[in-house]
Formats: structure tokens, C-alpha cells, sequence
């Protein structure tokens, strides 16, 4: 689930603290990493948001869990802040 249309997109490490975004895309390649990426919830689709954050790692809500992921894996998911149409 990689792509290189990135238009209007941001990484969930930059993504704004407590407000709801959508995972869009995974930059990932490895498979490793795309896997755990999938097993944290964090797949195209998912509605997650950000709790808490520190220097090396964000707290995330995703699928009514709350989830550690490291500052680098969050680099790889790509996530979109626009508010689906109702």
C-alpha cells in the first residue's frame, strides 16, 4: 500500500496534536515495516488521532486503542486532515 501521490498529504508525525485525520497512504517499502504498520492499525482508512507526544514517539488513538509509535514509523504513514463529507 505504498504510493507517490502525496498531494495534500502529511505525515502522521506532523500531523496536529488531538485532531482526527485519516491514514491515506504508507511510504514504507520493506515489508517488515509496512506489516507492523498494518498490525498497529494504522491502515488506509483508519481514523486515528494524535494523544500524546514526545521527543521520540507519539500515543495515538487508532480503532479504539491506544497505541505507541515511534517518531520514525510515523514518518511512514501519510494521513490527511480534511474532514470527510457527510
Amino acid at each position: 500500500m505504498t504510493g507517490s501521490n502525496t498531494a495534500g498529504l502529511m505525515p502522521l508525525s506532523a500531523a496536529p496534536h488531538r485532531e482526527p485525520v485519516t491514514v491515506r497512504r504508507l511510504t514504507a517499502s520493506e515489508p517488515a515495516t509496512v506489516r507492523r504498520i498494518a498490525e498497529l492499525g494504522l491502515t488506509p482508512g483508519a481514523k486515528i488521532q494524535i494523544l500524546q507526544e514526545s521527543s521520540s514517539a507519539l500515543i495515538i488513538s487508532a480503532r479504539s486503542c491506544r497505541v505507541a509509535v515511534g517518531r520514525s514509523l510515523a514518518h511512514s504513514v501519510l494521513v490527511d486532515t480534511k474532514k470527510a463529507p457527510a
